[in-house]
């Protein structure tokens, strides 16, 4: 699926590679596991902008006019989705639950499925798309590690997880305080509101030598809290680790003289709790 979509601008010696390579790829790795239509994808990319605008971002009155609709069309697509699977199984996830519940509330409610496809069309692409743009960004930007992964793809799998830590796709989450607590002076009460910064816990200098510093080959660069902890932790964590290594290993060897365009604008995605540039221009020889 990458090297299909590199085919269709490798000629071009330049490319944005959020529009045309990582906006798209993501959602159709995740369509496949969904069972959803390849000609769905910008319908569906769509709708899931709109969320995040509307959940997380600064909207005018109108905005979120439109964006409530399509909110709504979009829950509407999952619920015909698990229906259509209820009457017509597939090889795909809404399929493989609606088998295990077999029909038994106990085990599941369709509600429940609803709610998983509802939520994977979300969570299972954007985050990608902004945290395969982030990495490819700040690799370009130390030229050294992206001739050193060049060179080496063995070095692919770290960089990736260093990439993760230095410049994450979310980064602030919510947490709600259960009892009240002091951290670093400062008293939260019970029921506080909390915005946890992750990118500052991923270069906090008392866990993290020179975490200022993109350093491919940082022995610890899995100790990164990009996909949260513990009970918290990302459930897509295994399939965006893949998705990003093998879009690395294929670009290294299909454009490995890439660079950035020189002056160009890398405002990211407005939105209070992810980051990603809207546009990565980048050339080759």
């Amino acid at each position: 699926m990458v090297n299909t979509a590199v085919d269709r601008f490798e000629a071009d010696g330049r490319a944005d590679l959020v529009a045309q390579l990582v906006y798209e790829l993501p959602a159709l790795v995740l369509f496949k596991l969904l069972g959803i239509p390849e000609s769905d994808v910008q319908k569906i990319k769509m709708w899931a902008d709109s969320r995040l605008v509307l959940s997380f971002g600064r909207p005018s009155v109108e905005e979120q006019l439109v964006a409530a609709g399509h909110l709504a069309d979009y829950w509407s697509y999952c619920l015909d989705l698990v229906q259509k699977r209820i009457a017509d199984p597939q090889d795909d996830l809404p399929s493989d639950m609606l088998e295990m519940r077999a029909g038994d509330d106990s085990i599941l409610e369709i509600q429940d499925v609803n709610n998983v496809v509802f939520g994977l069309l979300l969570a299972g692409h954007e985050t990608t798309t902004n945290m395969s743009a982030n990495a490819i960004l700040s690799l370009l930007q130390n030229r050294e590690s992206w001739e050193a992964i060049v060179a080496d793809s063995g070095l692919i799998p770290n960089a990736a997880e260093e990439c993760l830590r230095y410049r994450p796709s979310v980064v602030a989450w919510r947490r709600l305080a259960k009892t009240e607590v002091e951290l670093s002076g400062a008293t939260i009460p019970e029921g506080g509101r909390v915005l946890c910064f992750l990118p500052s816990g991923n270069r906090d200098e008392g866990h993290i030598e020179n975490g200022e510093e993109l350093d491919i080959h940082r022995k610890d660069a899995r100790g990164h809290i990009s996909f949260g902890f513990g009970r918290h932790f990302c459930l897509g964590a295994p399939l965006a680790r893949f998705e990003f290594v093998v879009l690395l290993e294929e670009l290294v060897k299909r454009l490995p003289t890439m660079r950035l365009v020189e002056d160009q604008d890398l405002m990211p995605v407005e939105t209070v709790q992810f980051r990603g540039p809207q546009q990565l221009w980048v050339e080759w020889d």
